[in-house]
């Protein structure tokens, strides 16, 4: 099993038939169709704190003024010592939020759960279909949690392209005390900040309809393939890399392949581009999967596969491959447009590192 999911944790989710033959993202979790209170309480352990110290050799314990926080289900720690003065709320608590929040409107829970041995929990939420840009897209919203010094309450909205699954995060929202919602750590006080996350929930309704016009806006941009070709090489190098390496050029022929005839993509225009691009982050991007061809046994296929899988879920939904997905849906749509300016950005650093690549590496390029 990956690291991230673990035996303690447990994910439940609606059988959503749009999302791998009803499995959800990448076939994870427990099937349900009941997401009340009661029916997910195996997911929705509360927490307490208890005092970090160290057993004195006399046999006193001494506190060290830290504090553990320990899952009330089976006893064990959430992650390392915190500080005296962290606090979270519990998962009943944020649960309860969330669903207040989305009462009376079209959102309606789709899963829930605990990531990394209990540390992380999160809830989703889906609405309606949209057709958009010649696909289907379910918008969706969430809120996700972590204990530990650093760790922040989240609220986040994203857009999921039916035909494969592929996840975009459009925003994430922390509970501040600033309007901006910009951040915060989980304080003595974080508790007095939990309305100002029920009103992120609330308002996420123009930021998936900014989302949605901007992918209108994008189909109607065509792209051919040394332009599309171009971006991608602009996308993967980033800003660091000085030339462009035979690993990136691997990556680039597999994203224009998506961009063609990935599930949902007719390779035509800018969503297309986009659409290529957050299917390979949600997919295949947390590497591994290109090792199956080297294990000897059936069962040895199997257990790597899901290892794959689950460290891809995670990647995809809450790791790197969710922020690098919101990164370029932040640089590709702006209020409801298409930032064509974003884009050409990404096609000139693109073509100053195919100009100044190997001729070995260079005829890699599909």
């Amino acid at each position: 099993m990956s690291d991230k999911i673990t035996k303690r944790d447990a994910v439940y989710l609606a059988i959503v038939a749009e999302l791998h033959d009803g499995k959800g993202w990448h076939g994870k979790g427990i099937p349900t169709t009941d997401f009340s209170r009661e029916n997910l309480a195996p997911v929705l352990f509360d927490h307490t704190f208890t005092d970090a110290g160290i057993i004195l050799p006399d046999g006193t314990f001494h506190k060290t003024g830290e504090r553990y926080a320990v899952n009330l289900n089976d006893g064990m720690p959430l992650g390392g010592a915190v500080g005296a003065r962290y606090n979270t709320p519990s998962n009943m608590e944020l649960f309860d939020l969330f669903t207040d929040a989305l009462a009376g409107g079209e959102y309606e829970v789709c899963s829930c759960g605990t990531v990394d041995s209990c540390i992380e929990f999160y809830v989703d939420a889906k609405s309606k279909a949209v057709r958009a840009a010649g696909r289907d897209i379910v918008p969706f919203v969430g809120l996700h949690r972590q204990f530990g010094g650093f760790s922040r309450v989240l609220v986040s909205g994203h857009n999921t392209v039916i035909q494969c699954g592929n996840t975009t995060r459009l925003f994430v929202m922390e509970a501040v005390k600033s309007d901006e919602l910009i951040s915060t750590k989980n304080t003595l006080n974080v508790h007095d900040r939990l309305p100002k996350i029920k009103a992120a929930i609330e308002r996420q309704h123009g930021v998936q309809g900014e989302f949605i016009r901007a992918m209108e806006a994008a189909a109607l941009v065509l792209v051919d393939k040394d332009t599309a070709t171009r971006a991608y090489v602009g996308a993967c190098v980033g800003e660091a890399e000085k030339k462009l390496s035979t690993r990136t050029v691997n990556r680039v022929n597999r994203l224009n392949e998506l961009r063609i005839a990935g599930a949902g993509s007719e390779g035509q225009n800018a969503a297309d581009w986009f659409n290529g691009y957050t299917d390979y982050m949600s997919h295949e991007s947390s590497g591994g999967l290109g090792g199956l061809e080297a294990c000897k046994t059936p069962e040895e296929y199997a257990v790597r596969l899901a290892d794959f899988k689950d460290k891809q879920w995670h990647s995809s939904e809450f790791g790197t491959a969710a922020r690098v997905k919101a990164d370029m849906a932040g640089l590709l749509f702006k209020a409801g447009e298409f930032n064509t300016e974003g884009f050409e950005g990404l096609v000139v650093r693109g073509r100053k590192a195919i100009d100044t690549a190997e001729k070995d590496v260079l005829a890699e390029l599909a």
